[in-house]
């Protein structure tokens, strides 16, 4: 039996790997696939802002602070870093950090790729088409509108392909390049990390976060790892003075190139609030009886007591990210006939403790939005449902001409009390006694004429049929 050495294998699958027969055979699943797949061509974009392309890739250097909202204790982390790049002229309009994989981020990225940046950074517009992955975060049903709603096109790469975003994939590449000169580099795996490095990085930057990190104190460069705010400064600082500042083949940097070449059409003014409220995650949600929503397990309700007068109808949750702070901020809508939305007001967790101030505020608010709900209610109710108003008047709301009461003639029988003094009754009988009398000396029966000259008219009984008169 003859044994071959490590050596000795890879050489005979060197060998095998040599014939394309031979070489399909030894190929498992996954390098099967990935030879089936065939293409031709590439993506071509004539001008800037015609085509993005947007990723998302985790960073390889360790950064020191909080890497959870609830975290109580700082920690070394490593943060995920969400771009898009001008695929003709290879710049790049936005770039954003953030600790997870999320939607968040992605609205970020977008609204800041649509303004104009501070310091130089003056790579941005309106693209026609962003290409990305299928992934849930550019996917998701808010991105995808508020894309729509911008007219921006949007295309999915096929999943696990990266040569077809090949722009973007170099950009991390150079990207995770620059990150080797940093302290607290961590590598893509384990096999490029330093544990006893890191470990002294991550001790030393411990003790000077403890002493609440003066200045006299500090390691130095080398000796910590980077503070987050610190990592992200010197992240643009790369940006802006490295990788836009690069002479390109043609003589002029990316920057440049942009500069020169955009078309004035496709760098539109938006309005920050528009685009956020654009960008939003938006549900339908119904009113309780004590004025609150319910949104992600909390509710809401509006602090000045509105949000009452709408029990029991469906009102717009809109949730955007403040841009400064990164809180999540609600807000209400109604939807009105014409389908346009009427903003109710930012919406804030109702109170938990039914005993705090808060709720007994919330409360007074409450009854206050009812009482003078009530009170224009009875106004609308005695100015527009009067039914001795003209329908015209009424129609004209605001009109300097004051309505007219009229009597509305309505048809079948009409009754009518009629209130008349003793005197009025009187005269009325005595007039309508003399007007029978005339008729009865006027007629051609005898009998008639007798009763008139006896004066009968009003007392006798009317035997002869003129009840009709």
């Amino acid at each position: 039996m003859r044994t071959f050495s490590v050596r000795g294998v890879r050489d005979v699958r060197r060998r095998l790997e040599a014939h394309p027969v031979t070489r399909a055979a030894l190929m498992n699943e996954d390098q099967r696939r990935e030879f089936m797949r065939t293409w031709s061509g590439a993506v071509v974009a004539t001008h800037p802002n015609e085509l993005w392309q947007m990723d998302m890739t985790r960073c390889d250097t360790l950064v020191w602070g909080y890497a959870r909202a609830t975290d109580t204790e700082p920690s070394a982390f490593r943060l995920r870093i969400h771009d898009c790049i001008d695929h003709y002229t290879g710049a790049i309009p936005a770039l954003v950090f953030s600790r997870e994989e999320s939607r968040r981020p992605t609205t970020r990225l977008l609204i800041l790729g649509l303004f104009p940046k501070p310091g130089g950074w003056n790579i941005y517009g309106k693209p026609k088409r962003i290409y990305h992955d299928n992934g849930s975060s550019y996917i998701a049903e808010a991105t995808q509108r508020g894309l729509a709603t911008l007219g921006i096109e949007t295309s999915t790469s096929p999943a696990w392909v990266s040569h077809t975003r090949g722009k973007i994939e170099n950009f991390h590449k150079l990207f995770h390049a620059w990150e080797r000169t940093l302290p607290g580099y961590a590598g893509e795996d384990a096999s490029q990390r330093n544990d006893w490095e890191l470990a002294r990085l991550i001790q030393n930057t411990r003790t000077w976060w403890e002493k609440g990190c003066p200045r006299e104190a500090d390691p130095g460069r080398g000796n910590r790892l980077l503070l987050e705010e610190e990592y992200k400064q010197e992240a643009l600082n790369w940006l802006q003075n490295d990788y836009h500042a690069r002479i390109l083949p043609g003589g002029c940097t990316r920057a440049e190139l942009f500069l020169r070449e955009v078309p004035p059409e496709t760098q539109i003014q938006y309005n920050l609030r528009d685009l956020l409220e654009i960008f939003a995650e938006s549900e339908e949600r119904t009113v309780t009886g004590n004025g609150e929503i319910r949104w992600k397990n909390q509710r809401y309700t509006l602090p000045d007591g509105t949000l009452m007068l709408y029990q029991n109808r469906t009102v717009v949750v809109s949730e955007y990210e403040h841009p400064m702070t990164g809180e999540p901020i609600v807000n209400l809508y109604i939807q009105q006939p014409n389908g346009t939305l009427l903003e109710l007001g930012q919406a804030f967790p109702a109170p938990e403790n039914a005993l705090s101030p808060e709720a007994r505020s919330q409360r007074r608010a409450n009854k206050t939005a009812i009482k003078d709900l009530f009170a224009q209610a009875e106004k609308f109710r005695h100015q527009y449902l009067n039914p001795s108003w003209r329908q015209d008047a009424v129609l004209a709301k605001g009109s300097a001409v004051p309505a007219e009461p009229i009597a509305l003639e309505l048809r079948g029988p009409k009754a009518e009390l009629k209130r008349e003094t003793p005197a009025q009754a009187a005269a009325k009988a005595a007039e309508s006694q003399a007007e029978l009398i005339e008729k009865l000396r006027q007629s051609d029966n005898p009998v008639s004429r007798a009763l008139a000259n006896l004066g009968m008219g009003t007392s006798a009984p009317d035997p002869f049929g003129f009840g009709e008169e």
